[in-house]
């Protein structure tokens, strides 16, 4: 994670996995502007566009994700899968994410 200002890059691994496409897993930085007291704005956008990005060959193979039929999902410490759909949650996640936390975006 790199602290410039306002500005934190942080890396993810995610995982895709649907029936027709099988397993497909890369690591991503992105970017994320902060606020004052430190709290992402507009991080979830900005997560979300860049996995549509990175697996973009595979979403135009795969009607569904194409459609926007997806989710992004995170392994917490217990082994919980959680949800994320908006910057609440991916609060939650970044500071994990910044100690060199070893789960992934599904």
């Amino acid at each position: 994670v790199l602290h410039g200002g306002r500005e934190v890059v942080t890396s993810f691994k995610v995982t895709l996995e649907t029936p027709a496409l099988g397993k497909v897993i890369r690591r991503l930085s992105v970017p994320l502007s902060l606020t004052r007291s430190g709290f992402p704005t507009g991080g979830y956008a900005a997560v979300e566009g860049a996995v549509l990005r990175a697996f973009s060959r595979e979403t135009a193979a795969d009607a569904s994700l194409a459609a926007g039929r997806h989710r992004l999902c995170y392994t917490d410490e217990d082994g919980d899968v959680i949800t994320l759909s908006g910057d609440a949650e991916l609060r939650e996640l970044l500071p994990w994410a910044s100690k060199g936390w070893p789960g992934s975006l599904l």
